[in-house]
């Protein structure tokens, strides 16, 4: 029980709130995704924004339903946080697909290159799952932290390699993409930073943090829907054109490698 006057009583109102608050403009999200007709160059965006939406409210129902036990309430967060992931790893090899679609030259080199870093990461989160498993006493608690931790550890690592290999080739982005990008790496980001705390907490102290992470980690979920609300309302832009291709550029490789084959 939490004493009236405790400051855990101010963080679970306010994890609430924020909760709340995230679940509503999930809703809207969707909506705004389905009313512009987003889905037609972003489906899985679109299947992404459902699903949390979807889950969001479920979620927060069986937080309230008497009838619903523990048990059954953390089976459900966990296929939640499972299928988002997932979704989210498709979102980010998609997105990843489409940067090197206008190179067909080099998009095979590409690929490799993405499958390569990913293995890498996967090989890291491997070692940091065997040498930092969970530490606290409730098993189920610590095992979903370690598992959510990797899997948030995977995709930071794709959407990194994402980000400077774009920035390095200098791609150009389309505004609705940075933006599904940019929120899929603050709700990541912070998810994968609670995961880690709480996996290596005990009972006592995670008792003690547990509103306090809560609230952390529900602030990047809503922090994150709202850069997608913000870039889905925003006007699409147009990457410029620039006649002068830069010094690195993947429309250089393409040609040459174009070049070298039909050679």
């Amino acid at each position: 029980m939490i004493q009236r006057g405790s400051p855990m009583l101010s963080f679970f109102l306010v994890w609430h709130i924020v909760w709340f608050a995230r679940v509503a403009l999930s809703l809207v999200l969707f909506l705004v995704v389905i009313r512009r007709h987003l889905y037609k160059n972003f489906l899985l965006f679109a299947v992404h924004s459902g699903w949390i939406a979807l889950a969001g409210v479920t979620i927060l129902a069986m937080n309230y339903a008497l009838f619903v036990s523990g048990k059954q309430f953390f089976i459900g967060v966990a296929i939640t946080i499972a299928v988002e992931a997932t979704l989210a790893f498709a979102i980010i090899y998609q997105m990843f697909v489409q940067r090197l679609r206008p190179y067909p030259a080099v998009r095979d080199l590409g690929s490799t290159a993405f499958r390569a870093s990913t293995l890498v990461v996967l090989a890291a989160v491997l070692a940091l799952a065997w040498l930092a498993p969970g530490s606290g006493v409730r098993y189920w608690t610590s095992f979903s932290s370690v598992i959510q931790r990797s899997a948030r550890m995977l995709q930071c690592g794709q959407l990194v390699f994402l980000f400077l290999f774009c920035s390095y080739f200098r791609l150009s982005w389309r505004s609705r993409a940075f933006g599904i990008a940019l929120g899929l790496g603050i709700s990541t980001s912070s998810s994968l930073a609670v995961n880690a705390i709480m996996s290596q907490l005990g009972t006592a102290a995670l008792h003690r943090s547990e509103y306090v992470l809560r609230l952390a980690n529900e602030s990047g979920n809503l922090i994150a829907v709202l850069v997608w609300l913000f870039y889905m309302l925003a006007p699409e832009q147009t990457p410029p054109t620039d006649p002068t291709l830069p010094e690195h550029d993947l429309e250089t490789w393409n040609q040459e490698l174009e070049r070298l084959l039909q050679s």
